[in-house]
């Protein structure tokens, strides 16, 4: 079973490393396009910029979550992986790129927010969700909330792979169209607001520790699918 780990987190690394390259390539070149904007845009009135990395690297690690099932799973089986060997390298694939892609994005704001302070760059903000703890300038702070809400968004976008990958398209719709009741539901009630109101009027680092457990919660959940998930994707069949 090890080496069978071993050999999926190989190619899980060798099969999205494309991805991550260009992806990474692509925010480096938005954070030159932009810093290269706000130095022309210092002696316009009232003018200021604004950017997150963060969420452009949420946002990918969702896109990942999601088609790792496509990109993987079919191949891992046919190869002769066990899906036990796969659930697990999977779960390890997404706490290790979550690690790193924390670690990246808190090198990226150090070293964008030193040039901004020594050239001057007054009007350029770095937006991060730790900025809503009065945490914006704590690595920690930073690296937590990353890894924690890169993988809760890994674990929900994985599961709902695995759910169109073994029910086709309608048992992905129903599942979206099941979280969307629920939302509006809630809306209605008002409870979804008042979240909304505890979240943003009373933050707190508990609230991303709570978000992490619910992904993990979710990941193990995923089992449930996986365990006797067949290799081909019933949109195939």
């Amino acid at each position: 079973m090890i080496r069978q780990i071993k050999a999926l987190l190989y190619f899980f690394v060798a099969d999205f490393r494309f991805s991550f390259l260009i992806f990474w390539t692509i925010l480096s070149a938005t954070v030159v396009i932009s810093l290269g904007a706000t130095y022309y845009l210092q002696d316009v009135e009232n003018s200021s910029m604004y950017l997150a990395i963060s969420g452009a690297i949420y946002v990918y690690g969702a896109i990942l979550g999601f088609i790792t099932v496509r990109e993987s799973l079919t191949f891992a089986l046919k190869m002769g992986g066990t899906r036990k060997s796969y659930f697990v390298a999977v779960g390890a694939f997404f706490l290790g790129l979550s690690v790193v892609m924390a670690i990246l994005d808190n090198l990226y704001h150090v070293i964008i927010m030193a040039f901004v302070n020594n050239v001057g760059l007054d009007i350029f903000t770095l937006i991060h969700p730790a900025m809503i703890l009065g945490e914006a300038n704590s690595i920690w702070y930073r690296f937590s909330i990353d890894v924690f809400v890169i993988f809760l968004l890994m674990s929900i976008f994985y599961f709902l792979g695995l759910v169109f990958h073994k029910y086709n398209l309608i048992g992905g719709y129903v599942v979206i169209g099941v979280v969307a009741l629920v939302l509006f539901i809630s809306s209605a009630a008002g409870v979804l607001l008042d979240l909304l109101q505890e979240l943003f009027v009373n933050p707190s680092f508990n609230h991303y520790v709570i978000a992490f457990v619910i992904g993990i919660v979710l990941y193990l959940t995923s089992w449930l699918l996986v365990y006797n998930i067949p290799a081909k994707s019933a949109r195939a069949s």
